[in-house]
């Protein structure tokens, strides 16, 4: 109702107290609607959903999708070293409502080879707060490099051929510390060897995971499905996993192959230095 209206109503028998009821009355509703929070406003935003982690090196990304309530002012992120429903307060991310579907927080406090749990929760312009987020979402963080390049092995030619990816550096193809080396096939592919040089003694175990997208597809290390040969064709944009055994323990890593040629092997790799934790990227809530 415009001010011209509410003037010539209250000139024709309205009161004025009236008048000026109905103006704070109005405008309080516009600014609502406005998305600028009503007087009396205790209810709180809906809790955040979808909430997942991507694992980095030296960091862990905390992602989630955001809310459709229009007065969301922001979300706070929570943190633990264990999973026991406490959680300390980490960092804070306002809502922009130009922003994707999906909003992020880096926490750049993680360190490689500690786990972190996650939470989020949502606050509204009134201060009312959600409840935390309902899923389980852990992140261990580890080492990754790349994009390297190893040598082709070959007799009396080994040096730089094999990968030690606990260290992340090239090896000598028959150096102990080798978790593979890579050779090119005479039929004319190229191979990851994660048997000992000129021998079946396997303490790697690999997996070829197929064609992915990008380094960061492979979420977690498989159960089973390990070649028992050692011998892995090599293929482009392929992701490989491998499970290392060292001392009754087994440490999971992953490698993405750039190119593969008769001069040598391409690729990003991430190991993970927990032993026993699959996870490699992605920790999706579970």
């Amino acid at each position: 109702m415009s001010w011209r209206n509410l003037l010539l109503r209250s000139a024709s028998g309205w009161p004025l107290v009236g008048a000026l009821l109905l103006i704070v009355y109005t405008t309080g509703c516009n600014r609502c609607d406005d998305g600028i929070n009503c007087p009396g406003d205790v209810t709180p935003p809906a809790v955040p959903r979808g909430l997942y982690t991507i694992t980095g090196d030296n960091l862990v990304i905390v992602c989630w999708y955001a809310n459709i309530e229009d007065d969301v002012e922001g979300y706070d992120i929570w943190w633990n070293s264990t999973f026991d429903g406490e959680y300390e307060h980490l960092g804070t991310v306002s809502a922009d409502p130009a922003t994707d579907d999906i909003l992020d927080f880096v926490d750049t406090g993680a360190r490689n080879g500690s786990t972190y749990y996650y939470a989020v929760s949502a606050f509204d312009l009134a201060g009312n707060e959600s409840d935390l987020s309902i899923e389980e979402v852990w992140d261990t963080p580890r080492p990754q490099g790349g994009p390297v390049t190893i040598n082709v092995a070959r007799e009396g030619a080994l040096e730089n051929a094999g990968f030690d990816l606990a260290r992340g550096v090239p090896v000598l193809a028959d150096d102990p510390s080798a978790d593979f080396h890579y050779r090119f096939n005479p039929a004319g592919y190229g191979e990851i060897r994660t048997d000992a040089w000129e021998a079946q003694v396997l303490n790697v175990w690999g997996q070829d995971m197929g064609f992915t997208y990008s380094f960061e597809e492979i979420s977690f290390a498989p159960e089973d499905g390990w070649s028992a040969t050692g011998i892995l064709e090599v293929i482009a944009y392929h992701t490989y996993v491998l499970l290392t055994v060292e001392r009754d323990y087994g440490y999971y890593s992953k490698i993405w192959v750039k190119s593969a040629s008769p001069s040598g092997l391409t690729f990003e790799w991430a190991h993970q230095a927990v032993p026993g934790n699959i996870q490699l990227v992605a920790a999706m809530g579970k």
